[in-house]
C-alpha cells in the first residue's frame, strides 16, 4: 500500500538523514563527543533537579557551538561539496548565533531565563550536530529533510523532559554541610538545639513590669 506524497516525502527525508551518518564515518570523531556530553548534561541536570543552567555554562556553550561551526566552515573550504554558498550562508548564521550567545552570556544583557533558553544544551548540541552533517557535506537539506529535523527536535525535548522527570534525584554529595536550622526562642542555637532533641524551648515574654527596680524599703 502506497503511503500518501506527504508522508512518503518525509520518510525519504527520514532515510536522508540516516544515510547522512554512513556517508562519511570520519564525522563521528564530532558526531560522538556531542552526542555523549549532550547526553550526559541532561543525566546530570536530570538527577540533580535544584540545579539550573548559569552563566558560565550558558557561556561555554557558545564557544561550544562556535568552535564546531568554525570546524565545519574549515571543512567546507576543503572539500567544497554542492551548494558551497547555501552551506556556507548557514554556517554562518550558526557562529554568529553563538557569538550572540557567548557575548549575552557575558555581558548579562539579557534576562537570566531568555539567555538560559538559548543557550541550553538541547538547541545549542542540535545545532551542533547540524553544523558537522551540513558542513561536512554528509546531508543536502530540503524542505522534506527541515521538516524531519524539526520533528526530531520536538521529539528530543520531549524525551528529554521525560528522561528528566523520571530519573532519581541524587543522593546529597561527600561533604555537602546541611542548611542549618532557624534559630527560634532567643536565639537558642544548634547545640542547644540538638540537646533537647532538636527543638528548641518555647519563648516566653517577660512580665510586663519585671524590668522595673521596686524602691528599697526602710
Amino acid at each position: 500500500m502506497a503511503l500518501p506524497p506527504f508522508l512518503q516525502s518525509m520518510l525519504d527525508g527520514l532515510v536522508q538523514i540516516k544515510d547522512a551518518h554512513l556517508v562519511q564515518p570520519g564525522i563521528w570523531w564530532y558526531l560522538g563527543p556531542i552526542i555523549f556530553l549532550w547526553f550526559m548534561l541532561e543525566i546530570y541536570f536530570g538527577t540533580r533537579k535544584q540545579e539550573k543552567l548559569g552563566w558560565n555554562t550558558s557561556l561555554a556553550n557558545g564557544f561550544t557551538l562556535a568552535w564546531i561551526s568554525l570546524e565545519s566552515m574549515r571543512h567546507l573550504f576543503e572539500a567544497q561539496p554542492d551548494n558551497f554558498w547555501i552551506r556556507f550562508a548557514i554556517i554562518c548564521a550558526l557562529i554568529l548565533y553563538a557569538l550572540f550567545i557567548a557575548v549575552i552570556s557575558f555581558t548579562h544583557k539579557f534576562s537570566a531565563s531568555l539567555v538560559f533558553n538559548l543557550a541550553s544544551p538541547n538547541p545549542i548540541y542540535f545545532l551542533c550536530y547540524i553544523s558537522v552533517l551540513w558542513g561536512h557535506g554528509a546531508l543536502d537539506i530540503n524542505q522534506w529533510v527541515a521538516l524531519d529535523l524539526v520533528v526530531l527536535y520536538i521529539m528530543l525535548i520531549f524525551f528529554a523532559a521525560i528522561l528528566r522527570k523520571l530519573l532519581p534525584a541524587a543522593i546529597k554529595e561527600f561533604g555537602e554541610e546541611p542548611v542549618p536550622k532557624l534559630e527560634i526562642g532567643g536565639g537558642f542555637g544548634p547545640d542547644i538545639q540538638s540537646r533537647m532533641g532538636g527543638h528548641a524551648p518555647p519563648f516566653v515574654p517577660p512580665k510586663k513590669g519585671a524590668d522595673k527596680i521596686e524602691p528599697r524599703k526602710r
